[in-house]
């Protein structure tokens, strides 16, 4: 299957300097294209980020598909 744009957001606990503690559910890392791709090299792309930033749970995947215009 082609996929034609993908996002992917890692989110988690920073820490704030300022405040002395941890901010949560704050956005860490991104990475978007609207380059398109075969699935299976996204999938690969999804597992690099997810070991890269030790996000292994809570995974939420949106998928849209457009159906052909005749």
């Amino acid at each position: 299957m082609y996929i034609d744009s993908h996002s992917i957001e890692v989110r988690g606990n920073k820490y704030n300097e300022k405040k002395d503690k941890y901010d949560k559910d704050m956005m860490l890392a991104t990475h978007s294209s609207s380059e398109g791709m075969d699935i299976k090299k996204l999938v690969s792309l999804i597992e690099e980020f997810a070991d890269s930033h030790s996000a292994h749970h809570k995974i939420t995947i949106n998928v849209r598909m457009h159906q052909n215009e005749y």
